[in-house]
């Protein structure tokens, strides 16, 4: 009897914990364990390729599960190896004789993944499509790609995964971003369980409902690998200026940081008061704005400190030899501002130079990328700019710059030329680019929607995470700039310690997916959306529902007799809480399918498709992949492109794909009015038949949030037989090239699927001019390819063969 009152009370403490804290029982998760480390020569005693090195605990942990032909999740630090998971889930692949797929969230670091995988392999095995270039084919032993064109295919070749042994998607937490986070999902949701998956990741939380969900989905195990140790730690400092200019350098106790204290509203607070934790750093008498960033309040307050603080900044930098050093910056219009000040300044105090080899080389890759440039896309200003910056041993990356000038400049960092780079935030996702020392000229980032924000945990564990080169650094330094107008405080650097973001679903059901995924039937979105992350979560809140009822049955049991009354009044209580909180999740089921009914019926009224069977219109539709299907089948079918010029056609595209809007003062031209008033007709078409159908009001403004007026004006000019890019670019409301390139590109890839669709249609007028106009877009500098697929030009990156098991 007293056995089983011990297991009554295990199973009470149990159930008050399950019903409590969430607690929840994973059943398609297999953790690392310390045995796959110590037995790792038994385990895998014919690994795919040779290590020319030890193998990193974790490493070991992760090619275990690799070879056992699970997913696997890898969570480690930045610039810690990942990426030798990577080519390990590849050349099995190639051992096996299948194939492998690399997806990269950027395009910049597919290129230069197809730089790395290209010298690791055999060239002859790698193909890259992201839109812009496409070497080889899909059909590659290894293809790089984007999630996008990965999505793309898998819609229009439902054989495509075959022979696809493993995919790789590299920067996974890319599944919570809010603009691609669907593509992500969406991909996931509909592989085959042939596939295997490996996640990689720096900064991810809650990854075990993530895999539990994927494994579950799938059906099979997946396994999660973590590990917390950098193999260079970091070492944080505070460089304080006060209005004097004097600088003063403390390192930071970054455990005295937890104990921080988060104020509820805008408050006033001495620097007295928030620098007990930062050690004997310079403490200001004046008082200072904390500010908070709320959904409704938008931030134009960025904490950018003026020039003259970064001078002196670089100065501190080179001194302490802290050099290279990547120094972030929010805005792109900064970049630019401190990289041309600094390099004056460098040149007058010759604080460092550059030496006549590395002078010579970066000549000689401008002259070998530019030489097949007519010479008014040679005389770009940019171009003089940036090879003058890298010369005095500085360089600046934002997504305002030319494909090129990023390119050459990340090069020229890797290669150690650069001493001093200001890059914006994008450049930690985008280059694998190691450094001695990462610094922040403030703490906030920008966001699209909120302005400036208080850096998040995991934007500081990308960005800081380069700091720190293995076999030439001892340590990583990470450093903050604290001027008087923006006091570095304790609550200012509470993301150090804070927790990474959740992975949370960006599945939202609407008639672009609807439309998308009734290919295969109405039952057949049903089950798609029954497996999506998002419902995984409320499956679960369910699943504990139904326990809590099930066990309140059993209550009264003579198992449970000899409970406490204060037990089982806990008990009771708890499970009435849960019952009468999830009984709405019962109704859940019933909601999803009357939403799609709800869209179904839009659907049928707008043409795409009858009595539940998707029509000519419908089937049409799904070849479009990089704009919302609906809308621009629609805006095709009601003859939009006939009322517009070819310079008309380039502007109305460029709403769909461009990102850049114009500035509230800035007056509308006529070819921005005749355009606008076009697509709001075309929305409110779609709009009438949503709201008669009772669709949200959320999802029916999603179609606005999309669109961007910024180019319209410039790429107008496009079509005039003697534009030139320097006319395009100032008529666009931002006069950077690199945004300017960025447009026409995706105007390009839109325009190759509209060709697709006019030639299926048999529209022979309408095939022509998109042709025509596709072929204008094809100037030089729009199609110039990656340096990076150059491999002599861009010479030794410190990339080496892999040997294979088998011979290649």
């Amino acid at each position: 009897m007293d056995n089983q009152n011990k297991r009554s009370e295990l199973d009470i403490n149990n159930l008050i914990k399950y019903f409590k804290e969430g607690y929840y029982q994973y059943h398609f998760i297999q953790e690392a364990s310390d045995d796959e480390i110590v037995q790792f020569n038994q385990l895998v005693p014919h690994p795919q390729m040779i290590f020319k090195f030890d193998l990193y605990d974790y490493q070991k942990q992760a090619i275990v599960h690799i070879e056992r032909n699970q997913h696997v999740m890898v969570v480690a630090p930045t610039a810690s190896g990942k990426t030798l998971l990577a080519e390990y889930a590849i050349a099995k692949s190639i051992n096996m004789l299948k194939r492998a797929i690399y997806i990269s969230p950027t395009k910049a670091l597919s290129n230069q993944k197809y730089h790395d995988f290209s010298i690791s392999f055999n060239k002859k095995y790698i193909s890259i499509i992201t839109g812009d270039i496409e070497i080889g084919t899909c059909y590659n032993t290894i293809s790089i790609m984007t999630a996008e064109i990965l999505r793309s295919k898998l819609n229009l070749i439902p054989s495509f995964l075959n022979n696809v042994e493993w995919i790789i998607m590299d920067e996974a937490q890319y599944f919570t971003d809010k603009e691609r986070g669907i593509v992500w999902e969406d991909i996931l949701i509909n592989l085959p369980k042939t596939v295997h998956v490996l996640f990689l990741s720096a900064t991810i939380e809650n990854v075990k409902d993530f895999m539990e969900w994927f494994g579950e989905k799938t059906q099979t195990i997946s396994c999660l690998v973590t590990w917390n140790k950098r193999p260079i730690e970091l070492k944080h400092y505070v460089y304080s200026f006060d209005s004097s200019k004097n600088c003063t350098i403390e390192e930071i106790n970054t455990e005295l940081l937890s104990q921080k204290f988060i104020p509820s509203k805008k408050i006033r607070l001495t620097s007295n008061e928030l620098l007990n934790p930062i050690q004997k750093i310079k403490k200001s008498k004046e008082k200072h704005l904390l500010e908070l960033n709320t959904k409704s309040y938008r931030s134009y307050y960025s904490g950018e400190p003026e020039s003259s603080y970064v001078k002196l900044f670089v100065k501190e930098i080179v001194l302490n030899d802290m050099c290279p050093c990547i120094i972030f910056v929010p805005t792109k219009k900064n970049v630019m501002k401190y990289t041309s000040d600094v390099c004056q300044y460098i040149k007058e105090n010759h604080l460092f130079k550059v030496s006549d080899d590395s002078k010579k080389y970066i000549d000689n890759l401008f002259e070998e990328m530019t030489k097949n440039l007519p010479e008014i896309e040679k005389s770009i200003d940019e171009f003089d700019l940036v090879k003058q910056w890298l010369k005095t041993g500085i360089g600046a990356h934002n997504a305002g710059l030319l494909p090129l000038s990023k390119e050459i400049t990340e090069i020229c960092f890797m290669k150690q030329i650069i001493k001093v780079l200001f890059a914006t935030q994008t450049f930690s996702v985008g280059v694998n680019s190691p450094t001695r020392t990462c610094a922040f000229v403030t703490t906030k980032v920008y966001d699209n929607d909120q302005g400036f924000v208080d850096m998040k945990n995991g934007q500081y564990q990308q960005m800081s995470g380069r700091a720190g080169r293995k076999g030439f650094d001892d340590y990583g330094n990470v450093i903050f700039l604290s001027t008087p107008k923006f006091i570095i405080t304790p609550q200012r650097l509470h993301f150090i310690t804070e927790h990474p973001k959740e992975m949370e679903s960006k599945f939202s059901l609407n008639c672009d997916i609807v439309l998308k995924w009734l290919k295969n039937g109405k039952e057949d979105i049903e089950k798609k959306v029954f497996e999506s992350f998002d419902y995984f979560n409320h499956l679960r809140l369910i699943r504990r529902r139904d326990i809590a009822l099930r066990f309140k049955e059993q209550l009264q049991n003579e198992k449970y007799e000899r409970i406490g009354l204060s037990e089982k009044k806990e008990l009771e209580s708890l499970i009435n809480h849960i019952v009468i909180e999830q009984n709405e999740l019962d109704n859940e089921i019933e909601r999803i399918k009357e939403s799609i009914n709800k869209i179904m019926s839009v659907l049928e009224e707008l043409d795409f498709t009858y009595n539940g069977i998707p029509t000519e219109k419908g089937k049409y539709s799904w070849y479009f992949n990089i704009v919302d299907r609906v809308l621009m089948t629609n805006i095709m079918y009601n003859k939009c492109f006939e009322k517009l010029n070819n310079g008309e056609i380039l502007s109305f595209l460029s709403v769909f794909v461009s990102d850049c809007n114009k500035r509230p003062d800035e007056k509308k031209s006529e070819v921005h009015k005749k355009i606008e008033t076009l697509i709001e007709n075309e929305i409110r078409l779609i709009e009438i038949s949503e709201k008669n159908n009772k669709i949200n009001e959320q999802e029916q403004i999603r179609y606005r949030l999309r669109l961007s007026y910024g180019m319209v004006d410039g790429v107008c000019i496009l079509s005039n037989e003697n534009s030139n890019i320097k006319d395009v670019v100032s008529h666009c409301s931002d006069k950077s090239y690199g945004k300017l390139i960025y447009c026409i590109k995706r105007i390009r890839e839109l325009l190759r699927e509209l060709i697709f669709i006019s030639n299926e249609l048999k529209d022979v007028s309408l095939l022509s001019r998109f042709d025509f106009l596709y072929t204008l877009l094809e100037s030089p500098l729009m199609t110039i390819p990656s340096i990076y697929t150059n491999l002599e030009l861009v010479g030794d990156l410190g990339v080496h063969p892999i040997q294979l098991l088998v011979n290649q």
